[in-house]
C-alpha cells in the first residue's frame, strides 16, 4: 500500500479524531485536542496519508528536555495490517533520536499482543506496569521504553 507520512498539519484532525473514536471509543481524543497539538512546541504528530489525501492513521508524542513520551499511535480499523503502525512507529522513533532524546516510551495495554510486539520489533523493552492504566474495559498499561 502507497502512503506518506508528514506532519499533521489542521486539515487532518477531523479525521484523526474520527480514527480516535473508532479506534478507542470515547476514550479517544477530540479534535479541539488534536487542534491544540499544532501549536504546542513540545508536540511532534505526523500523519500517515494516502496519494488521495485520505488519511490513514497517525501518531503523535511530546518531548521535554531529552524526554520522549508517545501520546498514541493509531491506524484507521480498514487499513490495519498494511505497515502503517509500523512506518508510524518508525517516524516516531527516528524523530526521538533526531531530538537527541535520551529514550523514547509508552504504554500499551498488555492484551493488545500486536502492538507489543510491534514495539518489541524496535527494541522496546517492558519496564514497568500502570495499574488500571485503560478504562473500557480496565487493564494495566505496560510501560515500554526504547533507550538510545
Amino acid at each position: 500500500m502507497n502512503f506518506d507520512i508528514i506532519p499533521m498539519c489542521a486539515p487532518h484532525t477531523e479525521a484523526i479524531a474520527e480514527i480516535e473514536r473508532q479506534c478507542f471509543g470515547k476514550n479517544g481524543w477530540s479534535k479541539q485536542s488534536l487542534d491544540y497539538q499544532l501549536t504546542n512546541t513540545c508536540a511532534f504528530f505526523f500523519t500517515a496519508i494516502a496519494p488521495d489525501g485520505l488519511v490513514l492513521g497517525y501518531c503523535g508524542c511530546h518531548i521535554v528536555i531529552d524526554e520522549c513520551y508517545v501520546d498514541n499511535i493509531a491506524v484507521s480499523p480498514g487499513f490495519q495490517g498494511n505497515g502503517i503502525g509500523k512506518a508510524l512507529t518508525r517516524t516516531l522513533t527516528d524523530n526521538a533520536r533526531t531530538q537527541h532524546c535520551a529514550f523514547i516510551s509508552l504504554e500499551v495495554r498488555p492484551s493488545n499482543v500486536k502492538a507489543v510486539a510491534l514495539y518489541e520489533q524496535f527494541g522496546f523493552q517492558s519496564v514497568g506496569r500502570r495499574k488500571n492504566f485503560y478504562s473500557s474495559p480496565t487493564e494495566d498499561g505496560l510501560i515500554m521504553t526504547l533507550y538510545f
